[in-house]
């Protein structure tokens, strides 16, 4: 099924007592209005109005328990307030489940129609950049392969695989299993001014055996676009992201001895080495480490 359009169900209330349903209405319609800028359909329905046909292309909205079952048999919904319902309440339908609505922002809404819409969401702006997920897109594929077409890259990192449908598929499963479970990953980085994507850059999942959950930067600015302060600007603005939104404790980071940017680069960002590896081939990797400065604060 193809999701077409995103719903709300919302009642207004005629009580001064009960000011959080006027503020949560305000809400939804702030929501409605910025997800039409982005090209969604919408609807903004009000309890008491006349109610659409059922129609299972739709994500319904609703702040009441009141319109749970019209809900139901549109199959896709949010249930919201959850403490509101039974315990043996059937919540399974349900898209998402939340606790308390009000406190959900305008952003975490448009953020579940990019994600049932299948679009890619973009994670941060600086004032040159903007990094966004990977698409399952033909056009993302072909960047992908445009980034790595460059000798000193390969030098250091593992190229797209040969056969173009191998990774197509690899892109696909990525999208699904590390965006939807982690909720970050490896993003594209493209141009403001033009959107083209000249790099990949994010944080790669912890190791197996990382019981501290770290996970590790890395990133890739095409050869054609290196040199103009890039891979600093957006580097900077993920791990910022992550210490802030994502709440890392640390971040690491490796690079070969022989990658002098590589280094340069982490070291910039604070990073301080915290051992080395050589690997069967004799070449050294140099492991660094970051701590989230909140977290050295709060010690402190």
């Amino acid at each position: 099924m193809t999701l077409r359009k995103i719903s709300f169900l919302i009642r207004i209330s005629e009580s001064p007592q009960e000011k959080n349903s006027d503020a949560l209405a305000h809400l939804l319609e702030e929501a409605r209005a910025s997800m039409e800028e982005d090209g969604a359909a919408t609807s903004l329905v009000r309890w008491g109005d006349p109610l659409p046909a059922p129609d299972r292309s739709e994500l319904w909205i609703s702040d009441f328990r009141e319109g749970l079952a019209f809900l139901k048999e549109n199959g896709r919904f949010f249930a919201a307030w959850r403490h509101l319902f039974n315990k043996d309440e059937d919540l399974s339908p349900a898209a998402y489940t939340l606790e308390n609505l009000p406190q959900i922002d305008m952003d975490d809404f448009v953020k579940v129609w990019e994600r049932e819409a299948g679009l890619p969401w973009t994670i941060l702006k600086t004032d040159r950049l903007l990094l966004r997920e990977f698409a399952d897109t033909e056009d993302d594929l072909d960047a992908l392969y445009r980034v790595y077409n460059d000798p000193d890259a390969l030098r250091f990192l593992t190229p797209p695989a040969a056969d173009r449908d191998v990774e197509r598929a690899a892109l696909s499963l990525y999208l699904e299993r590390v965006y939807r479970f982690y909720g970050f990953g490896s993003w594209a980085v493209l141009l403001r001014d033009t959107g083209e994507i000249i790099g990949r850059a994010g944080f790669g999942l912890p190791d197996p055996e990382d019981a501290s959950f770290t996970p590790s930067l890395g990133y890739l600015i095409g050869a054609g676009f290196r040199g103009r302060g890039y891979a600093s600007e957006i580097c900077r603005a993920i791990v910022n992201y992550g210490f802030r939104v994502l709440g890392f404790d640390f971040v690491k980071a490796s690079a070969d001895r022989d990658n002098t940017p590589s280094v340069r680069l982490l070291m910039s960002l604070g990073f301080r080495q915290s051992g080395s590896l050589t690997g069967e081939d004799g070449r050294e990797t140099l492991r660094f480490l970051l701590e989230n400065p909140d977290r050295t604060k709060s010690s402190g």
